[in-house]
């Protein structure tokens, strides 16, 4: 179990929170869509989030990706809707998403996607602000 998602539940949560019940069934979870979208899973990230549990994997055709599984919680409510609404744009793109009383989505993780968002946001944005030319120059293809 990630470091920081074991502190949060320890630290924050009254006994009979919510999300220690939630964690006690990751596992389970974990192996269920594992098997659902055919993954192959690396060590879950650390020391890792306060409300989720994800890993690196590789799917059924060698691309990486990332299983996350998250604690349901108000603020993240939206967060697979928004990850569709975006799809991909300065963010991740949500492959596969499976909702029960938690979310989880596969995730694609393509670095070179990212950073030419950001460098192209970057060069726009620099218009109005000088500092981000050196950003700019950093992130450029």
């Amino acid at each position: 179990m990630p470091r920081n998602l074991v502190w949060a539940a320890e630290r924050q949560d009254a006994a009979d929170a919510g999300r220690r019940g939630w964690m006690t069934r990751v596992p389970a979870l974990v192996d269920e869509l594992a098997r659902r979208w055919s993954l192959t899973l690396g060590r879950p990230f650390q020391p890792g989030g306060y409300t989720s549990w994800a890993a690196p994997a590789r799917d059924r055709v060698g691309r990486s990706v990332v299983l996350k599984v998250g604690w349901y919680h108000d603020e993240a409510r939206d967060e697979v809707e928004g990850l569709r609404i975006w799809d991909g744009a300065g963010t991740v793109r949500l492959l596969e998403a499976a909702t029960m009383d938690e979310m989880a989505g596969l995730l694609d993780l393509d670095p070179g996607r990212l950073r030419n968002w950001l460098f192209a946001r970057c060069v726009q944005e620099s218009i109005d602000n000088p500092q981000l030319v050196d950003v700019a120059t950093e992130l450029a293809p």
